[in-house]
């Protein structure tokens, strides 16, 4: 006689619990996933543990944990105060319960979690039906409030040039060092310059990549995408799982600006997405940017820029005034549209409104390059963070957008997707 299907021995068990009354089933042990667990009607988690104390209930999935850096077993003797010990142990400062059985530990939130409301926390611990060790895809987590990692910004004469994409098959930075004494910021730059490397990657939590220059495959990330503690100094975050910290040395040892402004006022000027990988089919790898309307109320109107090809556009042409970036409006010409601040993940963004937006001054015009004839335009001081990004809105149908500082698990595009860019700008005569 064949066994029957387990889901739907759960599925029917669920259904029976849901038609029991709830002053009955509030209580009920249950199935979920195959584990037998106790949910609390009334959840009251414990606030302190010794010196560590509840920060809050999180969401957590098993593909991108909230506190990835340890964990123990799962067990069905777990408490609070094992968590805690453990986590305490191995030098972490936060400490995570979830499905009633299950441990970790980080000196970081990792992304994309997000606070849930408490209740979702509300499965009793295996080992002490008195105490909530989180939920199902929710952890409960506390801390011992010592203060987080840092990602360290110079080191003698290397500086901190940001957080990028890796891949096993494209690295950025073709050479691994073992670095015995364990991979730091000091360790690692200093194992790159004695084999006399320019860039130093550091990598997930442990690993020290040497180049002499940085694969045009790469994105330049939010520093978050960065926050793997160092498996040998947990005061420091040492990149993160296909994520390069990455460190340039200057023989001067005073580290230059990551661009140099050459102007912060145009006149008149369009700008082109120039791809930093050319495309394999022959073309040129440029495309045109736009300023896209994308929400319009009551005395304010947002857009956006983006490289949407069938996307109509009032704002043809565009200026720079004291880092103020100026689209200029064809239908209404004496409209005041100004830059506001894109944060990491977000796209060049820009405002109408009455009264007037002031306007946000961070963008300027670099240099031209020795890559490059065309100056090109940057964001607080910074031209290669800069990508192309499809918007998965439900109402964006596919629209390829600019993103600045591109984030992991993003709501509205998928950061493997996106495509590096650097923008050119073309100053009308």
């Amino acid at each position: 006689m064949r066994s029957p299907d387990l889901k739907i021995v759960l599925t029917f068990i669920s259904t029976l619990i849901n038609l029991v009354p709830t002053s009955v089933s509030e209580n009920l042990e249950y199935l979920d996933a195959g584990v037998l667990v106790s949910r609390q009607s009334s959840p009251t988690p414990v606030n302190k543990i010794g010196d560590w104390s509840l920060v809050g209930c999180f969401t957590d999935i098993s593909t991108a944990r909230t506190l990835s850096a340890a964990s123990l077993p799962a067990s069905g003797n777990l408490t609070l105060e094992t968590c805690v010990a453990f986590c305490d142990s191995v030098d972490y400062i936060f400490a995570g319960v979830e499905f009633a059985q299950e441990c970790y530990c980080d000196s970081t939130i990792q992304i994309p979690s997000v606070p849930s409301n408490l209740t979702a926390c509300d499965f009793s611990c295996s080992g002490n039906s008195s105490e909530l060790c989180g939920g199902s895809d929710n952890i409960l987590i506390y801390t011992n409030g010592q203060p987080a990692p840092v990602i360290v910004q110079d080191v003698g004469q290397w500086s901190y040039e940001g957080c990028f994409t890796d891949s096993v098959a494209m690295r950025d930075l073709s050479v691994g060092l073992d670095v015995p004494a364990g991979v730091t910021a000091a360790s690692c730059t200093a194992a790159c310059q004695t084999e006399n490397f320019v860039f130093a990657g550091l990598e997930n939590g442990q690993e020290c990549w040497c180049g002499s220059t940085l694969g045009n495959t790469s994105i330049h990330v939010g520093d978050d995408d960065c926050r793997a503690v160092c498996t040998s100094d947990h005061s420091e975050y040492c990149g993160a799982a296909n994520r390069l910290a990455v460190y340039q040395f200057t023989a001067s040892g005073t580290p230059p600006p990551p661009t140099t402004c050459a102007s912060e006022s145009i006149s008149n000027f369009t700008l082109l997405a120039n791809f930093k990988n050319p495309p394999e089919d022959g073309s040129s790898g440029k495309v045109p940017l736009k300023i896209v309307l994308v929400e319009m109320v009551p005395s304010v109107t947002w857009a956006i820029l983006s490289a949407c090809e069938l996307c109509c556009s009032d704002w043809p042409t565009y200026s720079l005034q004291n880092s103020i970036f100026l689209p200029h409006s064809l239908s209404n010409p004496g409209q005041l549209m100004v830059s506001s601040a894109p944060g990491p993940g977000e796209s060049p963004n820009f405002v109408a409104s009455d009264p007037a937006f002031p306007g946000f001054q961070s963008y300027c015009a670099t240099d031209s390059t020795s890559n490059n004839s065309l100056p090109l335009l940057a964001f607080g001081d910074i031209s290669d963070a800069f990508a192309l990004c499809t918007n998965t809105s439900v109402n964006a149908n596919g629209r390829l957008d600019v993103v600045f500082e591109p984030v992991s698990n993003h709501l509205h595009y998928v950061l493997d997707d996106c495509i590096p860019i650097t923008i050119e700008i073309i100053e009308s005569e």
